[in-house]
């Protein structure tokens, strides 16, 4: 058995560390020239990457080179924390391990057309710092922290891009700045978009589970329950897209069933639309309450409007016996016109719906602690 498969994970990532201080460092891959969907997509800069320390004391930062995270524990003892403030990083491969006791700090830097792939992070934070035309593809963040980063353009992989009890303050900027380009020697271009479009949809769905599984364990719950509204809007999002690329370019099955299948999945997100906002998605059980309430006033107005004769000169009282639901066969009256019935039933549908939510919040919210 390889000593490696005894030891535990921490001890993993430290032996992986010492096996690469004990080896030549080199940059590995050619993604510069080869991943053509990745904002960091530039031929003419692979293999012409110079390699560069972390010691940017005399100048604001690198440009077109690479850096490993092999020399980074050179600069700071243990017990201090690694510091790197308003740097700017443009064009640059980072690759290895990095993990520095207590941790490494980025505070105020920018991050620029730069590729992390091949790159593991353990207890590194990322403060009010800029990623722009980046690729976290192949990247992986451990008890990592990105706090109020700003994203544009990053290039993610749904499968091979972790977060690992890892809390970003706004997840929902990363999957929006999710990026991915176009093969420009594709055939049929609209195709080839349309495919690469449903694709990213895709990624975007698979990397919302990781982070909503990332913050089930750290972070607070304000950003828990945004990062649950993520997860929810985006795994429709991509099923959608699937929909309308297998409806334009499906082949016999596939393009009937997607024809099927699309307009139950747009229906299924207005209703998760719904009753998100119906509850804060789970963050509160105060809002369905006061929506109850609200309605209650709301139709007891338009009873007030209605004909006297019609409304009984009860309109509170019928607005509330709608609204509480025991009364509502009290209310039902044959004679009445259907337009009057049908605002009673309309009052009667919004009450389930504040009452279905009500309920479910509050059991799910005191049977876990999220």
């Amino acid at each position: 058995m390889h000593p490696i498969e005894c030891l535990s994970r921490c001890e993993i990532g430290i032996f992986r560390y010492q096996e690469a201080m004990n080896a030549k460092v080199q940059h590995i891959g050619s993604r510069r020239s080869q991943a053509w969907w990745e904002p960091t997509f530039k031929p003419e800069i692979d293999g012409k990457l110079t390699p560069c320390d972390w010691d940017f004391q005399t100048n604001t930062g690198p440009k077109r080179a690479f850096l490993s995270g092999e020399h980074l524990p050179d600069l700071a003892k243990v017990g201090e924390i690694q510091r790197f403030n308003n740097v700017t990083f443009e064009d640059c491969d980072i690759q290895g391990y990095f993990e520095h006791k207590p941790s490494i700090l980025f505070d105020n830097c920018r991050f620029h057309g730069c590729d992390f792939s091949y790159s593991e992070w353990r207890r590194a934070t990322f403060r009010n710092c800029e990623f722009k035309n980046c690729s976290l593809a192949l990247t992986t963040f451990e008890e990592c922290e990105f706090r109020d980063c700003d994203w544009d353009t990053i290039g993610l992989q749904g499968s091979k891009t972790d977060f690992i009890r890892t809390f970003i303050t706004n997840p929902s900027n990363l999957i929006k700045s999710g990026f991915s380009g176009r093969n420009k020697q594709a055939e049929n271009t609209l195709e080839h978009a349309c495919h690469q479009m449903f694709r990213l949809e895709g990624t975007k769905a698979h990397l919302a589970r990781t982070l909503l599984y990332s913050h089930e364990e750290v972070g607070d719950d304000e950003t828990y329950y945004q990062t649950a509204k993520l997860h929810d809007l985006q795994q429709m999002r991509a099923k959608i897209a699937k929909d309308f690329y297998l409806l334009i370019f499906g082949k016999n099955f596939w393009q009937r069933l997607s024809g099927i299948l699309i307009i139950p999945h747009i229906a299924e997100m207005i209703l998760l639309v719904i009753f998100g906002l119906t509850n804060g998605w789970g963050s509160t059980i105060l809002r369905p309450v006061l929506g109850l309430v609200g309605s209650f006033f709301i139709f007891g107005c338009i009873y007030s409007y209605w004909d006297v004769k019609e409304a009984d000169q009860y309109f509170w009282q019928k607005s509330f016996d709608i609204a509480t639901l025991a009364g509502y066969g009290n209310q039902v009256n044959i004679n009445q016109s259907a337009h009057l019935r049908m605002v009673e039933g309309t009052q009667l549908l919004v009450s389930i719906l504040f009452y279905t939510v009500f309920f479910a919040t509050a059991v799910a919210r005191n049977s876990r602690s999220r």
